[in-house]
Formats: structure tokens, C-alpha cells, sequence
């Protein structure tokens, strides 16, 4: 349970058109969370930085099942 001075945030992202799930999944375990661990804000603010990560099977999955 979140405490009530605390807010838990979930953000969903998908890759750009034409990139690759290898190079997507890759840049976001490998350079993303170097990128935010550097930012002020996130030394001064945030308590705890997850990613949850899909295989491209699931990922696959979850596209054809989307609403457009």
C-alpha cells in the first residue's frame, strides 16, 4: 500500500514504429534507466524505479488484441 504522502505512478510505453523489440527491449533495460538515475529529480525524489518487462510473445499478443 502506497503511503499517503507517496504516489505510485505506472507508465506503459511502446516502441516507434520500425524499431525492433530486441533494440526496444535493450535500450530500455540497458540505457533508459542510466538516463533517469542521472536526472536531479529523480536523487531527490523518487523513492523506487521498476521496469516490468514482456517477452515478444506477450508483446505480440497484447497488439492484436489492442483497441485502434
Amino acid at each position: 500500500m502506497t503511503a499517503p504522502d507517496r504516489v505510485c505512478l505506472m507508465i506503459l510505453f511502446h516502441r516507434k514504429t520500425g524499431m525492433s523489440f530486441q533494440d526496444f527491449d535493450a535500450y530500455w533495460r540497458n540505457t533508459h534507466a542510466r538516463v533517469v538515475y542521472k536526472l536531479p529529480i529523480f536523487k531527490k525524489k523518487i523513492l523506487r524505479y521498476e521496469q516490468i518487462h514482456i517477452d515478444q510473445a506477450s508483446a505480440q499478443s497484447w497488439r492484436e488484441k489492442a483497441i485502434k
